[in-house]
């Protein structure tokens, strides 16, 4: 009696259609040994291996003349291999080792081996998810469970969050006994070489399948772009912009949260005698070049962006170009955002619904003054209060020490009589957005639930204030949260917001609806500068984004 063949694991990846050959699949900067394959059913095969010197472990170095009796010779050596499969008009490449750095980029399928998991396995069967988050921080997450679930028990908001990666069991037996998918598909299986060729022809049928729709739709709303001569194209089309100095579609903001109480503003390249602005500006980094069309990618990565402190002429932060340019490009079939230095494909129906979601919030009935190119956010807020101590009480800065950890929590930024709650933000580029609309559904949250949460928030309101925060829970038809944000675009907030800055805005709106709050924009004129040099503005909080906001 024969014995059943040994459980392996595979890593194999669909080569794009017009990957016909070992020369286009495999780059040509590497030796490799070739060997021909018979492995029958039609298919053609040919194993590709790279054989590495060995090499002594480091830590063997730090163990040396320590040992008794002393340590021996030791060396590791690494062979790796792709094995590429022509069979039923598509070829794919089996990776052992470190095989994926022995593949041309750009030559395989993005999502296949996503999609081929989400077609296979049961929706209650799934084991582990990642996910990155589009919010105040873009976080990558791995989430396991000791048992199988579905996809809503791994916490996924299937707006807000790009699904990279599912493990589970399929559904059929013969597809393996567990898969893994992102481009790649993982798989575990018990089988022989020679049905290889088989299995190929069940996982690209199955990715060729749109099951996965049913239960998945959302993985096509937004997707990383990892096809290297597609990020090449955009990238193109992206400095060609710069070259221009086209301000449509394109413009700087920094790509982290900044600490505003220790912010000085930002400076383009290295040395002390370059000029300090307020905001991160595209046209002011290009003045900074003898032509914009010197612009190249290489110039976009070695070029720096350096974030002073408030109270030091030194960068605290440094960021390339690069990882601070955004830009969205159209080509008619879907929208393609470069954020953090990434591109993302975001499908045109999901930016039709994100845009028709964001365009149903109302704008606010309060009355803002302009804020000055050069004034903080904290002196704005201070004045408006000031000026009218009848209609706002500030809030601003005004920590409420909450929950475990000692959490400080903002209550807003101006708390108006007619009871609304006003979160002021200069426009910092979408994750600082993202951060702001967070802050606003956190404290309407405590502000409706917590009793010791809004006896703290009344102790440090000013006389005539009191009653909008009642020791029993308020009645949230009464209130609305207001998002105001200066802007000196002549469009309306809810068309120049960038894409993640609305979604995550749509998402909150969703989510202050839930408690039964109304939510509303105000956009904050920004007043002309009168200033006249760049340097003056070395203590100005605040950054604008040239497309719109």
């Amino acid at each position: 009696m024969s014995s059943s063949p040994p459980v392996r694991s595979l890593t194999i990846y669909l080569l794009k259609e017009e990957v016909k050959t070992p020369a286009q699949a495999l780059r040509s900067d590497v030796s490799l040994d070739s060997f021909q394959i018979d492995m029958g059913h039609g298919s053609a095969a040919s194993l590709h291996v790279q054989h590495k010197s060995g090499y002594q472990p480091r830590w063997v170095s730090f163990c040396f003349g320590y040992c008794s009796p002393p340590l021996p010779p030791l060396y590791n050596a690494s062979t790796s291999a792709v094995l590429l499969v022509n069979h039923s008009g598509r070829s794919f490449a089996v990776t052992f080792g470190y095989g994926r750095s022995l593949l041309a980029l750009g030559s395989w399928e993005e999502s296949f081996g996503l999609k081929v998991t989400l077609n296979s396995i049961r929706p209650e069967s799934i084991r582990s998810v990642e996910s990155k988050t589009f919010d105040a921080m873009a976080t990558h997450t791995l989430t396991q469970t000791t048992r199988a679930g579905q996809i809503a028990d791994f916490g996924l908001d299937i707006e807000q969050d790009l699904l990279r990666s599912v493990t589970g069991e399929p559904e059929d037996p013969g597809l393996g006994k567990r898969l893994t998918g992102i481009d790649a598909l993982h798989a575990t299986a018990a089988l022989t070489l020679q049905e290889l060729p088989a299995l190929l022809h069940a996982y690209v049928t199955k990715y060729a399948d749109t099951t996965y729709k049913e239960n998945y739709s959302f993985i096509d709303h937004i997707r990383e772009v990892r096809d290297a001569s597609k990020i090449a194209e955009l990238d193109e089309e992206m400095i060609a912009k710069c070259q221009l100095g086209t301000r449509e579609g394109i413009w700087l903001a920094q790509p982290e949260i900044l600490d505003m109480q220790d912010f000085g503003g930002f400076r383009y390249g290295t040395s002390r005698r370059s000029p300090v602005y307020a905001d991160m500006d595209l046209s002011a980094f290009l003045s900074t070049l003898s032509d914009a069309a010197d612009v190249t990618l290489d110039l976009l990565r070695s070029s720096r962006i350096g974030c002073l402190g408030a109270a030091q002429d030194i960068a605290t932060r440094e960021w390339s170009v690069r990882r601070c340019l955004n830009c969205e490009i159209n080509d008619g079939e879907a929208t393609f955002l470069l954020s953090n230095g990434k591109w993302y494909r975001v499908d045109t129906a999901f930016v039709d619904d994100v845009n028709a979601g964001v365009a149903q919030i109302r704008e606010s009935a309060v009355i803002l003054p302009p804020i000055g190119p050069d004034t903080s956010e904290a002196i704005y807020n201070e004045s408006v209060a000031a000026a009218n101590p009848q209609t706002f009480a500030l809030m601003d800065r005004q920590l409420v020490i909450h929950g475990g950890g000692r959490s400080s929590i903002e209550f807003c930024d101006l708390l108006s009589h007619d009871a609304q709650l006003i979160h002021v933000k200069r426009y910092h580029g979408a994750g600082a957005l993202s951060h702001l609309f967070a802050q606003g559904v956190n404290s309407a949250e405590l502000f409706l639930a917590d009793t010791d949460f809004r006896d703290k928030v009344r102790k440090l309101l000013p006389p005539g204030y009191e009653k909008l925060v009642p020791a029993d829970r308020p009645d949230p038809k009464g209130y609305e949260v207001v998002f105001a944000i200066s802007s000196k675009s002549t469009k309306p907030l809810a068309t120049s917001l960038p894409f993640f800055a609305k979604l995550s805005l749509k998402n909150t709106a969703r989510r202050l609806a839930s408690f039964g709050l109304k939510t509303s924009l105000r956009k904050i004129d920004v007043a002309r500068s009168t200033s006249a040099k760049p340097s003056e503005t070395a203590t100005i909080s605040g950054v604008k984004a040239e497309r719109g906001v």
